[in-house]
């Protein structure tokens, strides 16, 4: 004969179990990991210490797939039973953001990485960082000496400003083609490093020999 109310009861107590597994992991508390800002197509390294404050040993582990699909990497990317309470032993570890894949784009990056401990609540690290293009923005883009005697010199003067938040390299180049004039200019400084938001006055030199005629040159 079979006992419906002891069913019942089984039943009950199987659904009580099943709830109490099915609670979701506590997360103890959120982390930041800024790396910054990175100039696309370069790579960025930020250390930090892992400190355990605990009683018991610590040991986790990194998601490497889910810090790759933002182009991060941490290392390293296993930390096995850290000591706590007497010691709270340190660990230094790494992260760095490399930006030279084209799926990587410009603008703000965020990861919020779970860090779940073994036997243990979830430590979440929110990893960040900034990919900038370098800018350089002239003041003019086109400069007329106007008439000038062979043999004598004109200097204009160019101002050139970094809009970004990273530094930009800049330097001035002969043409591949149309350079036919490039002897007759010249400038000062040739190149340099502009700062973030930085401003740089660059004078353009035009000194012409005794050839008649329009000069005509993209510097």
């Amino acid at each position: 004969v079979k006992n419906e109310d002891s069913s019942e009861q089984v039943g009950k107590r199987s659904r009580r179990r099943r709830k109490i597994m099915d609670v979701p992991r506590v997360v103890l508390t959120n982390y930041v990991c800024d790396i910054g800002n990175v100039i696309k197509g370069t790579y960025k390294r930020k250390t930090f210490k892992v400190i355990n404050n605990g009683l018991f040993p610590v040991t986790f582990s990194v998601n490497k797939s889910l810090l790759a699909s933002y182009g991060f990497k941490m290392e390293p990317d296993t930390v096995t039973k850290l000591p706590g309470v007497p010691d709270c032993e340190s660990l230094e570890m790494s992260l760095t953001l490399q930006t030279s894949r084209q799926s990587i784009p410009v603008g703000p990056i965020e990861c919020v990485l779970p860090l779940e401990m073994k036997n243990g609540p979830i430590v979440n690290m929110v990893v960040k960082g900034n990919v900038v293009e370098p800018e350089l923005k002239v003041s003019t883009y086109d400069i007329d000496f106007g008439q000038l005697l062979a043999g004598q010199c004109k200097v204009y003067t160019v101002q050139l400003h970094n809009p970004k938040a990273v530094p930009c390299e800049w330097n001035i180049k002969k043409p591949l083609e149309g350079a036919k004039y490039w002897k007759f200019f010249a400038c000062e400084p040739p190149s340099g490093t502009l700062a973030p938001y930085e401003y740089l006055n660059l004078q353009v030199r035009f000194s012409p020999v005794a050839e008649k005629g329009k000069y005509n040159q993209k510097i």
